[in-house]
């Protein structure tokens, strides 16, 4: 075994068992970076370069910026009945808030993130909607706010209907462990329905987009989504439509 495989590569501090496991670093937070650099380049050198490559002799120009995506797992199943009955207890107990009292002066929902074009969509279906997750646990992120504006605009409706509302907008089917309204075509309720952080939240690749598409909006992408290092979908992204590239 060489140096290497018993000290950081790094630091030179001796690795433990579970580390030498785990990888060529140790746990300082100095080398987690400088490892996670050294991922980077090998990746951007590698599938990234023959990803520009091929995306440009595919659409006839070289995109604006490649993009990295995280795989989100996508296998459907049927909403559980404890989680739908756990589901429909928690906006029971919004409902049963004293409704427009404990929201004074109950505001306006914030306007949703225009698109800056259509790549963006395009994008978010390469990823499948690992942002998605984190609604999994915490009911999609519901908020009494929401019940009530959904009283408001349906006029004569209680906040018991807008329960049903919600509960009526479930998928039959949802993406195992992630948000109960990710179903197989993205989230199950209409956008003015979820939650804010669901309309403005946007990964770092999205933010990168709409950077370049507020200059360029015709700008192409080149997309990678992976697991690790291991490359699951890539694809040049346009304003056009999506193009499927080779996957390594």
């Amino acid at each position: 075994m060489n140096a290497f495989g018993l000290r950081c590569r790094f630091c030179g501090r001796a690795l433990s068992a579970l580390q030498r496991q785990r990888g060529e670093h140790c746990t300082e937070a100095a080398c987690r970076h400088a490892a996670q650099q050294a991922r980077q380049q090998r990746l951007d050198n590698g599938v990234g370069r023959s990803t520009l490559e091929e995306a440009t002799a595919r659409l006839g120009r070289a995109p604006a910026a490649l993009l990295w995506l995280r795989e989100c797992p996508t296998r459907q199943v049927p909403i559980s009945a404890r989680r739908a009955d756990a589901h429909r207890a928690f906006l029971q107990s919004l409902a049963g808030t004293d409704g427009a009292a404990a929201v004074p002066g109950l505001p306006e929902p914030p306007a949703a993130v225009a698109p800056a074009g259509p790549q963006e969509g395009r994008l978010c279906a390469q990823c499948r909607g690992r942002c998605c997750n984190e609604g999994g646990a915490n009911h999609a992120f519901i908020t009494l706010p929401q019940l009530l504006r959904w009283q408001r605009r349906e006029a004569g409706r209680t906040l018991q209907h807008a329960v049903a509302f919600f509960m009526a907008a479930l998928p039959p089917r949802h993406t195992q462990h992630s948000c109960l309204y990710h179903g197989p075509q993205g989230c199950g309720l209409p956008r003015e329905d979820r939650a804010e952080i669901c309309n403005s939240h946007a990964c770092n690749s999205l933010q990168q987009m709409r950077g370049v598409l507020r200059e360029e909006p015709a700008a192409a992408f080149a997309a990678v989504t992976i697991e690790g290092e291991t490359v699951l979908r890539r694809a040049a992204v346009t304003a056009e439509g999506t193009v499927r590239l080779r996957r390594s």
